[in-house]
């Protein structure tokens, strides 16, 4: 038997296992897992009338913030979000010649607000892609060395690359990926295995 059958059928058994196992537990019904949610974002806001920087560990928040608001549309939480952005000029940490993908990170947000808006406002913007057309007009393609980059700034190519209708981003962010995953080694396949058999999980319908 081959190692590509032996690994396919090992990874199926501990996603039977896996799943049989969640099953048996009493996991937490959705409105339960928002009354959390709420709970903890409710008292982050109150403890925090200031947004704070645009720096990553904050606009880090800000990207969960509005993915909560996507699901759970509290005019506060948007009234927050758009407080910090305008309190931060809608700046990049590191101007807009910055190609740092933890000074990108708040350019998500800015995005997610640019697109919620019915008169759009290109300034609320500018900084965000003026950084990432900088980084997609240039060769260079070593700029994500560190994993957790792929969270801070993929998205944000994503995004303009969709919002934009142009495939360069597309390819940019393509290509800064493969950099970080095959040239800096950094793709782990036991936490990608790890991952699906999670996922698996977590997506399966009959759970």
């Amino acid at each position: 038997m081959s190692n590509q059958k032996q690994f396919a059928i090992a990874l199926l058994s501990l996603l039977s296992i896996f799943i049989s196992y969640a099953k048996s537990q009493n996991l937490p019904e959705k409105n339960e897992i928002i009354s959390i949610l709420k709970l903890v974002n409710n008292y982050w806001i109150s403890q925090n009338s200031d947004p704070g920087n645009n720096q990553w560990a904050r606009s880090a928040y800000f990207t969960g913030n509005m993915d909560f608001y996507n699901i759970y549309p509290k005019e506060s939480y948007l009234n927050y979000t758009r407080q910090w952005a305008q309190d931060n000029s809608w700046a990049l940490d590191g101007g807009i010649t910055t190609r740092n993908a933890d000074n990108q990170i708040c350019g998500q947000v800015y995005i997610d607000l640019y697109n919620l808006e019915s008169t759009k406002d290109n300034n609320k913007i500018f900084a965000i892609k003026s950084s990432v057309d900088n980084m997609v007009n240039s060769d260079k393609i070593d700029d994500w060395w560190w994993i957790d980059a792929l969270y801070m700034s993929m998205p944000v190519f994503a995004k303009i690359g969709a919002l934009y209708n142009d495939s360069a981003y597309f390819e940019k962010m393509y290509a800064l990926y493969q950099d970080t995953k095959t040239t800096r080694g950094l793709y782990n396949k036991t936490f990608v295995v790890q991952r699906f058999i999670f996922c698996t999980f977590l997506y399966h319908p009959e759970r």
